[in-house]
Protein backbone atom coordinates (compact mmCIF):
# COMPACT_ATOMS: atom_id res chain seq x y z
CA UNK A 1 0.00 0.00 0.00
CA UNK A 2 2.81 2.50 0.81
CA UNK A 3 4.87 1.56 -2.44
CA UNK A 4 1.13 2.55 -4.12
CA UNK A 5 0.76 5.34 -2.51
CA UNK A 6 4.43 6.40 -2.85
CA UNK A 7 4.18 6.25 -6.66
CA UNK A 8 0.65 8.36 -6.76
CA UNK A 9 2.38 11.05 -4.94
CA UNK A 10 5.21 11.41 -7.17
CA UNK A 11 2.82 12.69 -9.97
CA UNK A 12 -0.20 13.76 -8.04
CA UNK A 13 -2.16 15.36 -11.17
CA UNK A 14 -1.54 12.88 -13.44
CA UNK A 15 -2.59 10.16 -10.58
CA UNK A 16 -5.79 11.88 -9.98
CA UNK A 17 -6.20 12.37 -13.40
CA UNK A 18 -6.09 8.73 -14.55
CA UNK A 19 -8.15 7.49 -11.78
CA UNK A 20 -10.51 9.91 -12.14
CA UNK A 21 -10.59 9.34 -16.10
CA UNK A 22 -10.42 5.45 -15.77
CA UNK A 23 -13.31 5.49 -13.45
CA UNK A 24 -15.72 7.64 -15.78
CA UNK A 25 -15.15 5.62 -18.76
CA UNK A 26 -15.76 1.98 -16.65
CA UNK A 27 -19.03 3.96 -14.87
CA UNK A 28 -20.12 4.72 -18.38
CA UNK A 29 -19.98 1.54 -20.20
CA UNK A 30 -21.58 -0.14 -17.18
CA UNK A 31 -24.50 2.47 -17.88
CA UNK A 32 -24.44 1.56 -21.50
CA UNK A 33 -24.72 -2.49 -20.82
CA UNK A 34 -26.57 -1.85 -17.26
CA UNK A 35 -24.18 -4.02 -15.28
CA UNK A 36 -24.62 -4.22 -11.14
CA UNK A 37 -21.42 -5.60 -10.00
CA UNK A 38 -18.47 -3.30 -11.83
CA UNK A 39 -20.16 0.08 -10.63
CA UNK A 40 -20.72 -1.62 -7.16
CA UNK A 41 -17.03 -1.98 -7.14
CA UNK A 42 -16.08 1.36 -9.02
CA UNK A 43 -18.30 3.32 -6.05
CA UNK A 44 -16.57 1.67 -3.54
CA UNK A 45 -13.51 2.88 -4.76
CA UNK A 46 -14.80 6.47 -5.03
CA UNK A 47 -15.83 6.48 -1.83
CA UNK A 48 -12.59 5.45 0.06
CA UNK A 49 -10.70 8.07 -2.56
CA UNK A 50 -13.43 10.68 -1.25
CA UNK A 51 -12.90 9.31 2.25
CA UNK A 52 -9.20 9.50 1.39
CA UNK A 53 -9.31 12.91 0.57
CA UNK A 54 -11.04 14.18 3.47
CA UNK A 55 -9.08 12.86 6.04
CA UNK A 56 -5.74 13.51 4.16
CA UNK A 57 -7.39 17.48 4.76
CA UNK A 58 -8.46 17.17 8.41
CA UNK A 59 -4.76 15.80 8.78
CA UNK A 60 -3.27 19.05 7.14
CA UNK A 61 -5.86 21.16 8.75
CA UNK A 62 -4.53 19.74 12.25
CA UNK A 63 -0.71 20.48 11.35
CA UNK A 64 -1.82 23.97 10.05
CA UNK A 65 -2.95 24.48 13.61
CA UNK A 66 0.54 22.69 15.18
CA UNK A 67 2.23 25.46 13.29
CA UNK A 68 0.57 28.24 14.31
CA UNK A 69 0.93 27.24 18.03
CA UNK A 70 4.75 27.32 16.78
CA UNK A 71 4.35 31.22 15.99
CA UNK A 72 3.16 32.21 19.01
CA UNK A 73 5.80 30.57 21.53
CA UNK A 74 8.39 32.24 19.03
CA UNK A 75 9.81 29.48 17.09
CA UNK A 76 10.15 29.41 13.17
CA UNK A 77 7.08 28.85 10.94
CA UNK A 78 6.43 27.38 7.95
CA UNK A 79 3.72 27.77 5.08
CA UNK A 80 1.76 24.82 4.40
CA UNK A 81 2.47 24.41 0.52
CA UNK A 82 0.22 21.83 -0.94
CA UNK A 83 1.90 21.16 -4.08
CA UNK A 84 5.40 20.96 -2.78
CA UNK A 85 6.43 17.45 -1.24
CA UNK A 86 8.31 18.80 1.74
CA UNK A 87 8.20 22.05 3.71
CA UNK A 88 11.45 23.86 4.47
CA UNK A 89 12.28 22.20 7.03
CA UNK A 90 12.49 19.06 5.56
CA UNK A 91 9.24 17.24 6.72
CA UNK A 92 6.51 16.92 4.09
CA UNK A 93 3.37 18.62 3.90
CA UNK A 94 1.03 16.10 3.17
CA UNK A 95 0.37 12.90 5.39
CA UNK A 96 0.37 10.25 2.64
CA UNK A 97 -1.76 11.69 -0.11
CA UNK A 98 -1.01 14.76 -2.32
CA UNK A 99 -3.45 16.95 -3.57
CA UNK A 100 -3.64 18.19 -7.45
CA UNK A 101 -3.29 21.58 -8.48
CA UNK A 102 -6.22 23.97 -9.40
CA UNK A 103 -7.14 23.08 -12.72
CA UNK A 104 -7.11 19.50 -12.16
CA UNK A 105 -8.87 19.52 -8.66
CA UNK A 106 -11.78 21.33 -10.53
CA UNK A 107 -11.96 18.76 -13.20
CA UNK A 108 -11.68 15.92 -10.91
CA UNK A 109 -14.74 17.54 -9.45
CA UNK A 110 -16.54 16.55 -12.59
CA UNK A 111 -15.29 13.43 -12.83
CA UNK A 112 -16.40 12.31 -9.28
CA UNK A 113 -20.05 13.70 -10.34
CA UNK A 114 -20.09 11.67 -13.53
CA UNK A 115 -18.78 8.65 -11.66
CA UNK A 116 -21.29 9.00 -8.98
CA UNK A 117 -24.25 9.73 -11.13
CA UNK A 118 -23.75 7.23 -14.10
CA UNK A 119 -22.76 4.20 -11.58
CA UNK A 120 -25.58 4.47 -9.67
CA UNK A 121 -27.56 5.05 -12.66
CA UNK A 122 -26.55 1.86 -13.76
CA UNK A 123 -27.01 0.05 -10.48
CA UNK A 124 -30.51 1.16 -10.35
CA UNK A 125 -31.53 0.05 -14.16
CA UNK A 126 -29.82 -3.61 -13.22
CA UNK A 127 -32.14 -4.11 -10.00
CA UNK A 128 -35.29 -3.18 -11.58
CA UNK A 129 -36.47 -2.09 -8.69
CA UNK A 130 -37.40 1.88 -9.01
CA UNK A 131 -40.69 2.47 -10.30
CA UNK A 132 -42.43 5.51 -12.43
CA UNK A 133 -45.02 6.65 -9.71
CA UNK A 134 -46.80 9.41 -12.17
CA UNK A 135 -48.16 9.35 -15.50
CA UNK A 136 -46.49 10.95 -18.15
CA UNK A 137 -48.57 14.43 -19.92
CA UNK A 138 -48.90 11.91 -22.91
CA UNK A 139 -51.05 9.76 -20.70
CA UNK A 140 -53.04 12.08 -19.26
CA UNK A 141 -54.55 13.28 -22.67
CA UNK A 142 -56.16 9.31 -22.88
CA UNK A 143 -59.19 8.95 -21.82
CA UNK A 144 -60.71 7.11 -18.57
CA UNK A 145 -61.79 4.23 -19.92
CA UNK A 146 -58.34 3.77 -21.44
CA UNK A 147 -56.88 1.63 -19.51
CA UNK A 148 -60.03 -0.56 -18.90
CA UNK A 149 -59.63 -1.75 -22.49
CA UNK A 150 -55.91 -1.54 -23.25
CA UNK A 151 -54.27 -3.06 -19.49
CA UNK A 152 -50.97 -3.38 -21.16
CA UNK A 153 -50.58 -0.02 -22.01
CA UNK A 154 -47.25 1.25 -19.61
CA UNK A 155 -49.73 4.49 -19.26
CA UNK A 156 -51.76 1.92 -16.92
CA UNK A 157 -49.24 0.73 -15.14
CA UNK A 158 -46.47 2.03 -12.50
CA UNK A 159 -43.97 0.97 -15.02
CA UNK A 160 -40.12 0.24 -13.85
CA UNK A 161 -37.48 2.07 -14.63
CA UNK A 162 -35.75 0.88 -17.48
CA UNK A 163 -34.24 3.42 -20.17
CA UNK A 164 -30.98 5.21 -19.04
CA UNK A 165 -32.46 8.03 -19.06
CA UNK A 166 -34.62 7.54 -16.74
CA UNK A 167 -31.73 5.88 -14.43
CA UNK A 168 -29.68 8.76 -14.70
CA UNK A 169 -32.64 11.36 -13.97
CA UNK A 170 -33.61 9.21 -10.56
CA UNK A 171 -29.69 8.93 -9.68
CA UNK A 172 -29.31 12.99 -10.09
CA UNK A 173 -32.81 13.48 -8.24
CA UNK A 174 -31.21 10.99 -5.61
CA UNK A 175 -27.91 12.59 -5.40
CA UNK A 176 -28.98 16.06 -5.15
CA UNK A 177 -31.50 14.69 -2.34
CA UNK A 178 -35.02 16.74 -4.08
CA UNK A 179 -37.28 14.09 -3.97
CA UNK A 180 -39.67 14.48 -6.24
CA UNK A 181 -41.83 11.54 -5.81
CA UNK A 182 -42.37 10.68 -9.40
CA UNK A 183 -39.79 7.73 -8.94
CA UNK A 184 -39.25 5.73 -6.07
CA UNK A 185 -37.44 2.41 -5.00
CA UNK A 186 -40.12 -0.31 -4.81
CA UNK A 187 -37.58 -3.16 -3.65
CA UNK A 188 -35.18 -3.77 -0.66
CA UNK A 189 -32.33 -3.87 -3.16
CA UNK A 190 -32.97 -0.12 -4.85
CA UNK A 191 -33.57 1.07 -1.19
CA UNK A 192 -30.51 -0.02 -0.20
CA UNK A 193 -28.70 1.58 -3.67
CA UNK A 194 -30.80 4.61 -3.00
CA UNK A 195 -28.92 4.82 1.09
CA UNK A 196 -26.09 4.47 -0.52
CA UNK A 197 -26.31 7.25 -2.50
CA UNK A 198 -27.66 9.72 -0.26
CA UNK A 199 -24.26 8.50 2.00
CA UNK A 200 -21.97 9.23 -1.14
CA UNK A 201 -23.59 12.50 -1.86
CA UNK A 202 -23.64 13.92 1.92
CA UNK A 203 -19.53 13.19 1.46
CA UNK A 204 -19.26 14.82 -1.40
CA UNK A 205 -20.93 17.21 -1.90
CA UNK A 206 -20.68 18.21 2.14
CA UNK A 207 -16.81 17.37 2.38
CA UNK A 208 -15.17 17.19 -0.97
CA UNK A 209 -17.26 19.81 -3.38
CA UNK A 210 -16.32 21.95 -0.54
CA UNK A 211 -13.26 21.31 0.25
CA UNK A 212 -11.90 21.46 -3.35
CA UNK A 213 -13.29 24.57 -4.10
CA UNK A 214 -11.77 25.99 -1.20
CA UNK A 215 -8.82 25.05 -2.45
CA UNK A 216 -9.19 26.34 -5.55
CA UNK A 217 -10.00 29.73 -4.59
CA UNK A 218 -7.20 29.98 -1.96
CA UNK A 219 -4.34 28.39 -3.35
Amino acid sequence: MKKILAGLNKRPNWSHLIVGFVLSVLSLISLDFAWYHVPLVIIVITDIYIVSLLIEGASRSAKIERRKVDVQIGTEYYLLSPSSKRSDNGTKDYSFLQFPDRHVGLLQIVFLFFIVITSFASMYLASGGVVHNTKDVACLKLPDDHCFDNPGDPCCAAPVVDTKTKAVYFSIVTLSTLGYGDFAPASETARVIVVWEIVTSILLIIGVLQFLLARITNF
